[in-house]
């Protein structure tokens, strides 16, 4: 991710100096000759002429015998003139001296606080940032804004232990409040948790993502990686792709390929055919490289399903087949748009006895997904969730109705 991006973000241009809130008082006069400075200083910075505003306050700092209340005056104005003029260094030294001071009004805090923090953002001086951030949290816990300045800065700073925990804390507090944790926030968590070498936190991240924002590449990322632990592997890749599918996370042309022999080698040859379809419709198939394949697999695919159609009748006899037939055969018809009977048939079949009843489930949450019926495919997936692997895919499908 590009870090610089969030300084930009982060700084705001605009605020060149305090507000011309009145200070409170104690010793409210000055010298004539101080009085002249001030007025002509300030001057030059209405205009914003910040260089030489700047030159004034700080020569009038020079002044001999100035009293404390002079020595705030110029330091207030010269916050301002100093950001102006980029002179980042000086805006800070001035802001902390007048943070300190008597003679400050609390209403000006804020804006001071903020022309430290652009300071230090500017001079890339992130661990200061960090730290004064922390102390504003401190004292406003949910402060969604400054909880995701935080996150941003220790992200900005490569401090990716400290961005890991201001992202969670961003991402907990945005949930408490029922808001959708933002996008960047949790691509910080993710990426610091890559640049710590934290898989699990890694996964923890991207899940969230695809939960918020589920877009192709997100849901592309999180398939293939819980493909590389082995989650698919006892189910079959069937299950895999069919995610795929549903979450139209194809990257590849010939992801298309092996979905559809996927699919031919389970019995779905239908299944197999939409999926090319789909590859031609997104203009991904036929390629260079895959094109006498793709009209391989299509021309097979063809042959299989007209097979299948002369024997739809067949698929929906109940009492001619097992248990785990009578699956397939209803997962076909629901493929064949007959999705009443085929998902009844399925569920005569889960009742009839299977050798996995956990996956047969699986399956028929997978074919209530693919006929609209979105109730039903919740609770099926729902009620197998906390199961070994068919579990884990079921969790994944689970994703496919949050927020």
């Amino acid at each position: 991710m590009n870090r610089s991006r969030w300084i930009a973000r982060l700084v705001l241009i605009g605020m060149l100096g305090v507000s011309q809130t009145s200070w409170a008082s104690k010793e409210p006069t000055v010298s004539a000759q101080v009085g002249a400075q001030l007025k002509a200083g300030s001057e030059q910075l209405a205009g914003r002429n910040f260089a030489a505003a700047l030159q004034v306050f700080q020569k009038g700092l020079t002044t001999p015998e100035l009293t404390e209340f002079e020595k705030f005056s110029y330091q207030r104005l010269l916050v301002g003139a100093a950001f102006g003029a980029g002179n980042f260094v000086q805006a800070v030294t001035a802001a902390e001296h007048v943070l300190t001071s008597q003679y400050l009004a609390p209403p000006e805090v804020p804006y001071l606080q903020q022309t430290v923090l652009n300071s230090c953002l500017k001079l890339k001086d992130f661990n200061k940032a960090h730290a004064l951030l922390n102390q504003w949290i401190s004292k406003d816990p949910d402060n969604l804004q400054h909880l995701s300045m935080r996150t941003k800065v220790a992200y900005s700073g490569q401090m990716f232990d400290k961005a890991v925990l201001a992202a969670k804390a961003e991402i907990e507090t945005s949930r408490k409040g029922n808001k959708r944790p933002d996008e960047d926030t949790l691509k910080i968590l993710a990426d610091s948790a890559s640049n710590l070498g934290d898989d699990r936190l890694y996964l923890e991240g991207l899940t969230m993502l695809v939960e918020y924002y589920p877009t192709p590449d997100y849901w592309s990322d999180l398939l293939y990686r819980k493909q590389a632990q082995g989650v698919f592997k006892t189910a079959g890749d069937l299950h895999f792709y069919r995610l795929m599918s549903a979450s139209d996370a194809w990257k590849d042309p010939g992801e298309f390929i092996d979905a559809a022999e996927a699919f031919i080698k389970a019995g779905f040859p239908r299944e197999a055919q939409l999926t090319l379809q789909a590859g031609k419709n997104k203009g991904m198939l036929p390629n260079t490289q895959l094109g006498k394949l793709f009209e391989d697999k299509v021309r097979q695919v063809d042959s299989l399903v007209k097979q299948d159609q002369l024997s739809l009748k067949q698929l929906a006899n109940v009492s001619s087949a097992k248990g785990d037939g009578l699956v397939s055969n209803g997962h076909n018809l629901v493929l064949y748009g007959d999705a009443q009977s085929g998902l009844g048939i399925m569920k005569q079949g889960i009742a009839k006895g299977v050798k996995n009843e956990f996956l047969a489930n699986l399956a028929l949450g997978e074919a209530a997904w693919l006929a609209g019926e979105k109730d039903l495919a919740r609770s099926q997936f729902d009620s197998i969730r906390l199961k070994t692997v068919e579990g884990e895919i079921a969790t994944l499908w689970l994703l496919k109705f949050s927020k």
